[in-house]
């Protein structure tokens, strides 16, 4: 069943027929489309499932990404893959992160066996490749020069690719807007903005069939 509205999920956006009713969208990252420290349901992830009216699968590892492995040994986002079963169901995939990789090395390679992997893991899925989106002020052009690697890796395996610095979702300016300065996590606010974010990029590329420019 597709998931059922929840107080603050309309987005007042027109309806997205991306998927089909109840067919499985697939959030697969860390711990942002997981929705950490917001309450269930308030998430960018689940904001995004409720507008699509489907059924929403959220896949998220604290503090993984390409390169980073977690605090847990959760994995990478290739071990994590490599752990799951084939999914022919999902018809969208949204790959998303991760500031835990600032400080790897080879990003941009990693997240071509990474994005070779989902198409495989997925064989029936549009995937979409969601950069990482600033947390601090600090690292805003780091986290540029990250997206610009994940983005060549995206393109370079024929995905679709979301670039949120180039976008400037969240810039040096404005994060503090969004981001909780503690927990360096998004707010409910901000949970809400990246959803509709969200949903202005995928109208974007579904309904004229071709990421735009600068994407």
């Amino acid at each position: 069943m597709p998931n059922e509205p929840l107080p603050g999920s309309d987005v007042g956006l027109p309806p997205l027929p991306l998927v089909a009713p109840g067919e499985e969208v697939v959030f697969f990252g860390d711990s942002w489309v997981g929705g950490h420290g917001v309450p269930s349901g308030a998430g960018f992830a689940q904001i995004v499932g409720i507008h699509l009216r489907a059924r929403t699968t959220i896949d998220s590892a604290s503090n993984t990404g390409y390169v980073s492995a977690g605090a847990s040994g959760a994995g990478t986002y290739q071990q994590r893959l490599r752990a799951q079963r084939v999914n022919p169901q999902a018809k969208l995939v949204v790959l998303q992160g991760s500031l835990s990789d600032i400080d790897g090395s080879d990003l941009g390679h990693a997240a071509v066996g990474t994005i070779r992997l989902a198409k495989q893991q997925f064989p029936n899925a549009r995937l979409v490749v969601l950069g990482p989106i600033v947390n601090r002020a600090q690292i805003y052009d780091r986290s540029g020069a990250m997206n610009s690697q994940i983005a060549w890796a995206a393109r370079k395996e024929g995905a679709y690719v979301i670039n949120p610095y180039a976008r400037r979702w969240i810039t040096d300016r404005t994060v503090d807007n969004y981001i909780d300065p503690t927990t360096r996590q998004p707010t409910v606010a901000g949970h809400r903005y990246l959803g509709i974010k969200m949903i202005e990029a995928l109208s974007d590329f579904f309904d004229n069939g071709q990421p735009p420019k600068g994407s």
